[in-house]
C-alpha cells in the first residue's frame, strides 16, 4: 500500500506547468515533525485541482494532503507526493477571504 496523508504550510508559491495537456500544479510544503525540524515536501496536483491551487494556494496557507509517494525521476530529482489537497482555512494573500475548499481528484 502506497499512501500519504500529512498537514503542513506552503513555504512557496505555487507553480503552475504543463506535461503534455495535463496540467500539473507543484507546491512545497512544510510538515512539522515533533521534536526535529520540519520536513519540505514537494506535492503535485492535477488536472482540475492543479488550477485550484494555483488560484487559491498561498505561501504560509495550511494545507492537507493525501496521495500516493512517487519515487524521484532522476538525479537530483525529489521524491514527491501526487494526490489531493484541501485547504485548511483561509489562505493568505490577495484571497484571504476565501473559505476552506476540499476538492478531489480523479486519476
Amino acid at each position: 500500500m502506497n499512501h500519504v496523508c500529512f498537514a503542513g504550510e506552503l513555504t512557496h508559491a505555487p507553480e503552475l506547468r504543463h506535461r503534455g495537456e495535463m496540467p500539473i500544479c507543484e507546491l512545497q510544503i512544510s510538515v512539522r515533525n515533533k521534536g526535529g525540524a520540519p520536513t519540505s515536501i514537494t506535492f503535485e496536483a492535477r488536472r482540475e485541482q492543479a488550477y485550484a491551487c494555483a488560484e487559491r494556494a498561498r505561501r504560509g496557507g495550511r494545507l492537507a494532503v493525501c496521495g500516493r509517494l512517487v519515487p524521484a525521476a532522476g538525479e537530483g530529482e525529489p521524491n514527491r507526493v501526487v494526490g489531493w489537497v484541501e485547504f485548511l482555512g483561509p489562505q493568505r494573500g490577495p484571497r484571504a477571504e476565501q473559505s476552506s475548499l476540499a476538492l478531489a481528484l480523479r486519476g
